[in-house]
């Protein structure tokens, strides 16, 4: 696990490659190495920052050359020892760490075949001495970040967006700021820095000239080319689940540095730990609110009741908005790009906490709600498809909206539901139900028509469609309720979860991991009857299934909860003077008269807390309109 920072190009530019390399040094304090090669007027230029978690010696160090290729590697490979057997004796090695693992496979495999054969998480920059070509690549599921940019001045990569304003012009991608007002996050290809995009997840470029545009390739996994035999028995599928997340986790545990768990209260991370608990006793962290009632702590406290039960130490870290005034700055800097969640801030007092007590490794629940379908908004895609069946229930509801003796919650019920009536689910939940301000209201600040920032979303939706036709199903045609829980993995999870875990944890030398995002995993949960995942009330059947054995009443039959900051509460108390603050050094914006606004309801509170986090990040980088 590391951070790299590199460039394909002019040799005058050489030396911005150790500047970039230094605003990522928390990647990887243990180690720095660099690879440098000319090229007549250009040069190839890699700096490494090592994160030291399997094989600590130096010879797992930084980049690793072999033969023609030079690998600058950012992750963990969990199956390495068995490529490594696959390998056999064709080749020899020196060390155990899972880069040399990946170097040699490409020298015997090929790139296409290597990737494929991987199960882990990554970001890759690998360089070709003799042919001075450039490969850059990105995990399947998008745990790892990797950003670039290609101009006249060649090609410039590195493990954050922080990296990539060295040098460089600092205007903000107009397409980019749209998406974040939308949904409170960049989704990929785009960041937020014009003419700075990231890898796609599951994606590999090839530069074969610094000037040319890449060939662009889709990382397949090996288990998701061919068929998956899924028994017809569901007490055998159970027994499936909980074989193939025993190994996950098995699998996730290699380490040779001390490893620990963000536990939450909910379902997923208490199955991990649950999990570990088979192999022995670990420190687990939690997430409580400062000065907030039981009700909004109770996933701080079911943390600490199961961890109890367990045996092990843990620890309740609390997010106070009185300490935010101090680390605001610091705070942005980690984010690196625009999140609009308060609980990123949590993530990074998680981290530190860790890493107080020596922990370089934790594992974590993310990414199972997509897959076993557990949020609400899966429930309300089912009521939407019943609804869709009734003739003139959209016109109906509309009228119905405007009888005077209805009470207005109900009206605004019938409202939602008239402008959702037989619409796609992309239109539903990515342009009709924006999660932070509405089309109208974003494309009149941005100065764009409405309709183009619909075609922009509708582009974005069914790219991704297409990028997302990769992962196994059972069914011919998925379901619009796994039509969105594949959306959302592929995207939500990949750019938003995965992108502020991977920046929190990385921001205190802490390596983040996520079992439910282990390629056997998605194989196996993307491939089951949507029966498995819900019922009428209630998702994640398989594994409350597969777990109730092991795990307490009180997390099994407990409903799913929002685990979210108490923001209407902050943003109206503690955090009035740091908004003030805010708002009146950002200067002239198009969203300047919103946040003169109250916090009167929570999606008013996070759209101030998102306009926040954006006048800040802007301020901090420079960049501009």
């Amino acid at each position: 696990m590391c951070g790299f920072a590199g460039m394909w190009g002019v040799s005058v530019r050489v030396s911005q490659v150790e500047s970039m390399a230094y605003l990522i040094e928390h990647r990887g304090p243990d180690q720095t190495g660099q690879f440098n090669q000319a090229l007549h007027s250009d040069c190839y230029r890699v700096i490494t920052k090592r994160l030291s978690i399997q094989d600590l010696s130096a010879a797992g160090n930084q980049p690793m050359s072999y033969e023609n290729y030079v690998l600058a590697f950012n992750g963990e490979i969990y199956n390495h020892w068995e490529l490594r057997q696959e390998l056999g004796s064709r080749v020899s090695w020196k060390s155990a760490s899972d880069t040399e693992t990946v170097l040699k496979a490409f020298t015997c495999w090929g790139i296409e075949e290597t990737l494929s054969r991987l199960n882990g998480v990554y970001s890759i920059a690998l360089w070709n001495r003799s042919e001075q070509s450039l490969l850059l690549a990105r995990d399947p599921m998008g745990v790892k970040p990797l950003y670039y940019s290609q101009s006249a001045l060649g090609v410039f990569f590195s493990s954050e967006l922080k990296a990539m304003t060295v040098g460089e012009s600092k205007k903000v991608s107009i397409r980019a700021l749209a998406f974040y007002l939308l949904f409170g996050y960049v989704p990929s290809p785009w960041s937020m820095i014009d003419g700075v995009y990231k890898v796609q997840p599951g994606e590999r470029l090839v530069f074969k000239d610094k000037m040319t545009k890449p060939d662009v390739h889709r990382i397949v996994p090996i288990g998701w080319k061919s068929s998956l035999e899924i028994s017809r028995k569901h007490t055998e599928r159970v027994e499936s689940m909980r074989e193939i997340l025993h190994a996950s986790v098995d699998r996730q545990l290699l380490s040779d540095a001390p490893v620990g768990i963000f536990l939450s209260g909910g379902i997923d991370s208490t199955i991990i730990a649950s999990l570990m608990a088979e192999h022995g006793s670990y420190h687990s962290f939690g997430l409580g609110y400062s000065d907030s009632s039981d009700s909004a702590n109770s996933d701080a406290i079911l943390a600490a009741k199961y961890s109890q039960q367990l045996g092990w130490k843990h620890t309740t870290v609390q997010l106070n908005p009185s300490d935010f005034e101090g680390h605001w700055e610091t705070y942005i800097t980690a984010l690196d790009e625009p999140v609009a969640e308060a609980n990123f801030i949590g993530q990074i007092l998680l981290s530190q906490a860790a890493a107080s007590y020596g922990i370089k490794v934790v594992l974590t629940g993310d990414g199972s709600d997509e897959i076993f379908h557990g949020y609400p908004s899966y429930f309300a895609v089912k009521k939407g498809d019943v609804l869709n069946a009734i003739p003139w229930f959209g016109t109906a509801s509309k009228i119905a909206a405007y009888l005077p003796f209805l009470n207005y919650e109900f009206k605004q019920n019938l409202n939602g539901a008239s402008s959702v009536w037989r619409k796609s689910v992309s239109d539903r939940f990515w342009i009709i139900g924006s999660v932070l301000f509405d089309v109208p209201t974003v494309a009149s600040w941005l100065g764009i028509p409405a309709s183009q920032l619909v075609v922009w979303v509708k582009e974005l939706v069914q790219s991704d469609l297409r990028r997302l036709s990769w992962p196994p199903t059972n069914e011919i045609t998925p379901s619009n309720v796994e039509l969105l829980g594949r959306l959302e993995l592929g995207t939500h999870v990949a750019d938003h979860y995965n992108m502020r875990l991977d920046k929190a944890t990385m921001s205190q030398s802490v390596e983040a991991r996520v079992p439910f995002q282990d390629l056997d995993v998605v194989n196996f949960g993307l491939r089951l009857p949507e029966s498995d995942k819900m019922s009428k009330t209630e998702g994640k059947v398989i594994l409350r299934e597969s777990f109730q054995k092991e795990l307490p009443d009180y997390i099994t039959r407990r409903s799913k909860q929002t685990f979210q900051a108490p923001l209407r509460g902050w943003i109206n108390g503690a955090l009035g003077p740091l908004r003030s603050r805010l708002f009146e050094s950002s200067g002239s914006t198009p969203w300047a008269g919103w946040q003169e606004r109250s916090a009167t309801t929570a999606q008013g509170a996070h759209q101030l807390w998102g306009l926040m986090i954006l006048d800040s990040w802007m301020a901090q980088y420079g960049v501009s309109l």
